[in-house]
């Protein structure tokens, strides 16, 4: 009598088991299926006009055609197309007021040390919201000064003698700033001060190409400042450490500057034709850009129904994309080519709903 009792308890205990497992995988597939279908091959991108009365500024107009540059020269450099931009004008993101309160009213906002020790710790995002959601973008003319010398986490050794920032990328949130265009304006482009169209031209294609492409440069593809090489490079947590080789070709190297203020890099990329597609030698983009679109064309593959190739294709990228200290986007990847396992595996990894962040 107790030995049948048991072989009762044992059934039903096995049964129960394994209709809950039953339960758990298929609310795990459909929540797995739900995050590969939301990924996006390339994020759209929430640009927010935000600005104080109390510096110069330039028009929305010339920030449009700024807009304009910054998505040809992205396509000129890397190949990679930014199709969908919305612009919103004197709001603040969303999950930045929800986070922050006072966000832009804070005095300490025009130092570096707010933005590296105060706003980006508060609004790191997971990698599935970098997967699937827009980057907020604020482009402003509010100054943002180094006030942490040798003590920021990020690659210095570009900027000018004032230690201006114009521009910080990072997959949570970008912001551009025109406050060093404008004080340095004679310098950057004063043999066209006289003339307003080619004033603007010049205004929009530095704010486009050597500020907004290049930190989106950091945004989506975690790439980091290479700088001259006879500076030695700081550790970036934000974004990646800079090293550079010699006789770079600064029109061809978006991510390459000098130090001191950049001045050869904004000069070549000034002269480099607008439109015309750069296919750098820069071993530093090779790997990252491979797999950028491997990716893409993994995401078509789910959309389009060809699970198993997108599955081959994410496997592929992953071997292709092995930076030398692990990034934000590396970690990013690799939890979107963990959708693919099985509940169980997930499960055995210790992954199964688990998020990550950066």
């Amino acid at each position: 009598m107790l030995q049948k009792y048991r072989r009762r308890l044992v059934a039903t205990t096995t049964f129960v088991f394994a209709a809950f497992w039953g339960v758990l995988a298929g609310i795990s597939g459909l929540q797995t299926e739900a995050q590969l279908q939301a990924l996006k091959p390339v994020r759209p991108i929430e640009i927010f006009f935000l600005e104080d009365p109390a510096y110069p500024s330039i028009s929305n107009h010339t920030k449009l055609m700024s807009i304009a540059h910054a998505v040809q020269s992205f396509d000129d450099h890397f190949g990679i197309k930014l199709s969908e931009i919305s612009i919103h004008q004197n709001k603040i993101p969303q999950g930045i007021r929800d986070r922050i309160p006072n966000f832009w009213n804070s005095a300490e906002r025009s130092s570096l040390s707010y933005w590296e020790y105060k706003v980006y710790p508060n609004i790191q995002n997971s990698w599935e919201t970098h997967a699937t959601a827009s980057l907020p973008v604020i482009f402003t003319n509010i100054p943002i000064m180094n006030d942490l010398g040798q003590r920021t986490q990020l690659e210095t050794s570009h900027l000018n003698s004032k230690g201006l920032v114009s521009g910080l990328g990072h997959p949570s949130l970008t912001i551009i700033s025109t406050y060093r265009l404008l004080r340095e304006e004679e310098v950057l482009i004063g043999s066209n001060l006289n003339n307003p169209e080619l004033r603007n031209e010049n205004l929009a294609r530095f704010m486009g190409e050597y500020v907004l492409a290049h930190e989106l440069g950091h945004a989506f593809l975690a790439l980091g400042d290479y700088v001259e090489k006879s500076h030695a490079p700081t550790m970036a947590a934000m974004r990646g450490p800079a090293s550079v080789g010699d006789d770079v070709d600064y029109s061809r190297c978006l991510m390459h500057t000098d130090n001191g203020g950049g001045y050869k890099a904004w000069d070549a990329l000034s002269q480099r034709p607008l439109g015309d597609s750069v296919e750098s030698p820069c071993p530093e983009y090779s790997q990252v850009l491979s797999a950028f679109k491997l990716r893409v064309q993994a995401i078509e593959a789910l959309k389009a129904g060809d699970r198993s190739t997108a599955k081959n294709l994410y496997q592929e990228l992953m071997n292709v994309y092995q930076p030398s200290s692990n990034t934000w986007l590396h970690s990013q990847w690799e939890n979107e080519s963990r959708l693919f396992m099985s509940v169980f595996k997930r499960w055995w990894n210790g992954i199964f709903m688990v998020e990550s962040t950066l």
